[in-house]
């Protein structure tokens, strides 16, 4: 249990000691594996850096033996020219014919495989045929040991650029499963480009034997050296060559490839599924090869935690050491002296709170801080119990004083005295209260108690002694003549309250009895206006069915004269057409008369022609007859056309005059109408006259009525003051005065 300082104080500071040594380790831990991952970078980009300078070395190296080899190559032929449009076939393939000297280049292996024979180094031979590079001799085989003819460099790649630029190209290329130091330059012929000439130097074993140390390479305990291209393809791994790591992400989801890829050089932190990780990278362009190594963080920092636990163990053993010997030295030091201490504090406390009638002086004579409070302790305890005993005796006077004005007396006062500056001053405040108190109140409160006792009784004929009851007496006995003094007014005051209450009530009957009759009154009046309105009602009514008819009957003659008007127009259309009948049947009388004509011509030539021409004759003959029908058919026809006409014409005057009646009507109709909306209007006029006097009637009406609930509510309330008159001189009369 943490009960006494002692413990208290050393665990304090032992927690102290181990807070801070904690803290001070974790900043110590935190600064050594920040070095530490410092120094593991810069390691990791040194290390990095020397495998790139071996790779170029080991480049230069081999583009410098490549060239010569080139060189040697080129010294082997003395002419290397076209002739004409020569062509050769290559298995089915016609290829434009390469000559050195007189000697023909085209499908002839005998130049290249010597010159692998001599250095080792494959070799080929390359036409320009059609703007094309194509490979018509070479010592170059592929995996089954056939020799690689007619393929072409490819004009998208830098080789075609370079050669097409009469310059030597020198790169790295992977042909047959083999890797090369390539070589390729132009064949220059009169000016102009008429192949190439190739010569690969094979370095596949000692870029295995590279690639094998490189495999072999461990960074810390798990950690590694790989390869990869630009297109993220492992060239060298322990596990993953082949594969295509672009889309490897860390925990975040970042790319972190892609990032390497980015940067080409530097160093990338990140986390994936084995951890936290760091690595350091370097792009080698010649090889398109990026050189990546590193490995886990916790393996770099492995010592850096060993030193943290064998430091906390330390601390904490280093904490326990410490809390012993603080323990001890507080215990003796502080402890012991502080139990004393406290036990003299506890009994000085018990005798302040009256539950020990003496106190000892608290044994302590270290001069310490303790000792010293204990000293200055003891002198205070000689001087509170003088303090005390004063006190008690000033308190008894008090409590005698107290008793006294409990029991209504303000004559005593309080005499004892102390050494206490607060008490004496609360003695002499109570003596000034006391003073005042018989000033006010007098010497005896019992006195004033018997007249307030008689005044609740309404009994005011007692009165108080000023002399004897002080200030307070006059105030009640000038209070009691106001008492009086109101009760008498109060009494006067009802009685006329009454006598008026009587006469307002007489009044207020007289005035309720007026506004019932003028009620009547106004009723008779309202019903007189309400039967004028409603025969005005009826009277516009009846003006507005008259006007109704009135417009029926305008829509008949509108109707009536449209209806003459059509007729007038079917007349002039009939006459139009006897007209044109009358042009017609004069055609047809023309024609009948020129049909006559011809018959009595044909009559003649028939009667000419003797018995030939009897049957003619006799057509003639009807013709005539037909012909003269057909004028009195026409003449008949005429004469009724021009009865139809005269007719029409008849008609159209009948129309005319039947027109200009329906205007006349229309005219006298538009009048009657004017007439019976102008009645109208003066009906509705009137009626709204009339409502409005109704509506003033019925307003006078409700004002009447409303007066006499008034006049009916005011004698009630006359009433209630006549009683509360009576109630005010009966109250007066209950009090003595």
């Amino acid at each position: 249990m943490l009960n006494t300082i002692n413990k208290k104080f050393s665990i304090l500071i032992g927690m102290t000691i181990l807070i801070l040594m904690i803290i001070f380790t974790m900043l110590m831990i935190r600064n050594i594996n920040k070095n530490l991952i410092k120094e593991v970078k810069t390691n990791l980009e040194i290390q990095v850096k020397n495998y790139q300078q071996t790779a170029e070395i080991y480049n230069d190296t081999l583009e410098k033996n490549s060239l010569v080899l080139m060189n040697v190559f080129q010294k082997t032929f003395r002419n290397l020219r076209l002739k004409g449009d020569r062509r050769v076939t290559i298995n089915g393939k016609k290829t434009l014919a390469l000559f050195d000297g007189f000697s023909r280049l085209n499908k002839n292996f005998e130049p290249v495989d010597f010159f692998t024979k001599q250095t080792g180094a494959v070799a080929a031979i390359y036409v320009k045929d059609e703007g094309k590079y194509l490979r018509i001799s070479s010592s170059l085989k592929d995996e089954e040991g056939k020799r690689i003819l007619l393929d072409e460099i490819d004009s998208s790649t830098l080789v075609f650029s370079k050669i097409e630029e009469r310059e030597s190209y020198v790169g790295l290329e992977r042909l047959a499963s083999k890797n090369y130091m390539s070589v390729y330059r132009p064949i220059i012929s009169k000016g102009e480009i008429i192949g190439a000439l190739y010569i690969g130097y094979d370095f596949t074993k000692g870029l295995e034997t590279l690639e094998k140390k490189l495999k072999n390479v461990v960074i810390g305990d798990s950690g590694s050296i790989f390869v990869i291209n630009s297109k993220a393809e492992v060239l060298l791994h322990k596990s993953l060559e082949g594969k295509n790591i672009l889309q490897y992400k860390d925990v975040k989801g970042n790319f972190y490839i892609q990032e390497i890829l980015k940067k080409q050089n530097g160093t990338l932190y990140f986390e994936n599924a084995l951890g936290k990780q760091i690595v350091s990278f370097a792009k080698y362009d010649k090889w398109d090869w990026f050189i990546i190594a590193g490995s886990k963080e916790e393996e770099f920092l492995k010592i850096s935690k060993e030193v943290q636990n064998e430091f906390i163990v330390a601390t904490i053993l280093l904490t326990l050491i410490l809390l012993g010997i603080i323990f001890i030295l507080v215990n003796k030091l502080v402890s012991s002296p502080l139990e004393k201490f406290q036990t003299g504090l506890l009994d000085f406390f018990s005798y302040l709170n009256k539950s020990k009638n003496d106190v000892k002086d608290i044994d302590l004579n270290s001069n310490d801080e303790i000792g010293k409070m204990a000293r200055l302790i003891n002198q205070n305890i000689h001087s509170i119990k003088v303090h005390m005993k004063e006190e008690s005796t000033l308190i008894s006077d008090v409590k005698e004083v107290v008793n006294t004005v409990n029991q209504g007396h303000f004559n005593k006062r309080i005499e004892e005295k102390c050494s206490s500056e607060s008490l004496n001053e609360l003695k002499e405040q109570i003596n000034m209260m006391l003073d005042k108190l018989e000033n006010f109140v007098g010497l005896d409160i019992n006195e004033i108690s018997l007249v307030l006792e008689a005044y609740a009784k309404r009994d005011f004929t007692k009165e108080l002694d000023e002399k004897k009851a002080g200030l307070l007496a006059s105030q009640i006995k000038i209070m009691n003549k106001m008492i009086v003094e109101m009760l008498n007014d109060n009494k006067e005051d009802g009685n006329k309250l009454e006598n008026s209450s009587k006469a307002l009530s007489l009044n207020v009957e007289i005035l309720s009895s007026n506004a019932k009759e003028q009620a009547n009154s106004l009723e008779e009046v309202a019903a007189s206006v309400t039967e004028i309105t409603q025969n005005i009602n009826l009277t516009s009514q009846k003006a507005q069915s008259m006007f109704a008819l009135s417009s029926k009957s305008k829509k008949s003659s509108d109707e009536g004269k449209s209806l003459a008007t059509k007729t007038v127009l079917a007349m002039d259309e009939i006459n139009n057409k006897v007209q044109a009948i009358n042009e017609s049947i004069k055609i047809i009388d023309q024609i009948s008369f020129q049909t006559n004509i011809l018959s009595l011509n044909a009559a003649v030539e028939a009667a000419t022609a003797g018995e030939a021409g009897k049957g003619f004759a006799v057509v003639a003959q009807e013709v005539r007859n037909l012909a003269s029908r057909s004028a009195e058919a026409a003449k008949e026809i005429t004469k009724l056309v021009e009865e139809a006409s005269l007719q029409a014409l008849n008609g159209k005057t009948i129309t005319s005059n039947m027109l200009e009646g329906f205007e006349a009507l229309e005219n006298k109709i538009n009048e009657t109408n004017t007439v019976i909306d102008d009645v109208a209007n003066a009906a509705q006029e009137q009626t709204n006259v009339m409502l409005h006097i109704s509506d003033t009637i019925n307003s006078l009406d409700k004002f009447t009525q409303e007066n006499a609930t008034v006049a009916d509510e005011t004698n009630s309330i006359s009433q209630g003051i006549k009683e509360i008159a009576k109630g005010v001189v009966q109250n007066v009369n209950k009090s003595t005065f």
